[in-house]
């Protein structure tokens, strides 16, 4: 179960990578490589060397656009992922140098302009990696994972204006401060800035926003739902609440599957712990059923439907009081019994009197 549950995770990791470099003659998104980012900071060692080794292959691709994203991940995320993955990238130099005479095929339509994209960024990634100011690469960007301090990065410092921001805003959920280091001071406190449970970390390899399914497999949430059952499933509740608020829809996608897989498996009484939560908080389901992106509501209501124990799929805007309040008042009319205390009787009789 254990080799199972390191190969799941191991996948989920190539296709992170392969997300961020695929062939498409797209700009990767910023929120893709902070990904990357954040996984090689609070990751083992022997997991950077793994994830280096994705990007390292992704260098001898056959395609120009794929080699100029590989080296745009190892560009950007050098500088941000702690000293381990610099030492790894490093140590594997030469795969960057001698792309910096790179000569590809010509485009038909755009000529030498892709091949000399990778000659320019192989020169930009080779001078990152030996760059003597490590901490320069850390402000560039503006978001949540450049202001995070992540486990292994022992170099990262935070600019002052965010930290200044990042103690404020600690304080606001309860997380204790102490020197570089964030601990979480309650498990109710909500999401922390600093080590991630083991919960979260087991959620974290299956709900991702990267990867060509919109939903976990059997398989993979099979094997999730085994680990699940030997962690804490109030905290695991919480971690899957987190990521059923997440900004990005395909997050949230993947996070309603996992709940729908936890919600079905009614004999499992540890995960019942999760059922009863959510039936208690499921606000957080319902905010997904009012999402634009069809997939999402349609999962998002069929979960709402295991919650509510007596709904069979109707939706988020199936209410059945309403629809059960009144057909009391209809059955005494249909076989008029002539009760004065008939509303809609006596709403007929005082028709006939006008």
């Amino acid at each position: 179960m254990e080799q199972s549950r390191r190969a799941v995770e191991s996948y989920w990791r190539s296709k992170m990578v392969e997300g961020a470099t695929s062939d498409e003659d797209k700009v990767t998104p910023v929120y893709k490589l902070e990904e990357i980012c954040d996984l090689l900071r609070s990751s083992h060692s022997s997991i950077v060397k793994e994830v280096s080794e994705f990007i390292l292959k992704r260098l001898d691709h056959k395609s120009p656009i794929v080699k100029q994203k590989a080296l745009r991940v190892i560009k950007y995320a050098v500088g941000k992922s702690g000293a381990e993955f610099r030492r790894e990238m490093q140590r594997n130099s030469v795969a960057v140098r001698q792309l910096i005479h790179y000569k590809g095929q010509p485009d038909p339509l755009k000529g030498d302009a892709l091949n000399k994209a990778v000659r320019e960024t192989a020169q930009e990634t080779l001078s990152a990696l030996f760059s003597s100011d490590e901490s320069k690469a850390a402000p560039t960007e503006s978001s949540l994972g450049s202001r995070i301090q992540g486990f292994g990065n022992t170099n990262y410092e935070m600019p002052s204006e965010d930290k200044k921001s990042f103690i404020s805003g600690a304080l606001e959920i309860g997380v204790n401060i102490s020197g570089s280091e964030a601990e979480t001071s309650s498990r109710d406190s909500g999401p922390t800035y600093g080590q991630k449970t083991r919960e979260e970390k087991l959620l974290e390899t299956i709900v991702t926003s990267g990867g060509v399914r919109l939903q976990p497999t059997r398989d993979a949430l099979n094997v999730f739902l085994a680990e699940a059952s030997k962690l804490n499933a109030l905290s695991l509740g919480h971690a899957i609440e987190t990521k059923l608020k997440a900004p990005m829809w395909q997050v949230r996608m993947k996070a309603i599957c996992v709940l729908e897989a936890v919600l079905r498996r009614k004999d499992d009484e540890h995960l019942s712990v999760i059922s009863s939560y959510f039936s208690d908080n499921r606000d957080v389901v319902v905010q997904c059923s009012e999402s634009p992106q069809a997939s999402l509501r349609e999962k998002a209501n069929k979960v709402l439907s295991l919650l509510g124990g007596e709904q069979s799929g109707g939706g988020l805007n199936h209410v059945e009081k309403p629809v059960k309040t009144p057909q009391p008042s209809i059955m005494p009319d249909l076989i008029d019994t002539g009760d004065s205390d008939d509303l809609l009787g006596a709403e007929d009789s005082k028709k006939s009197r006008e």
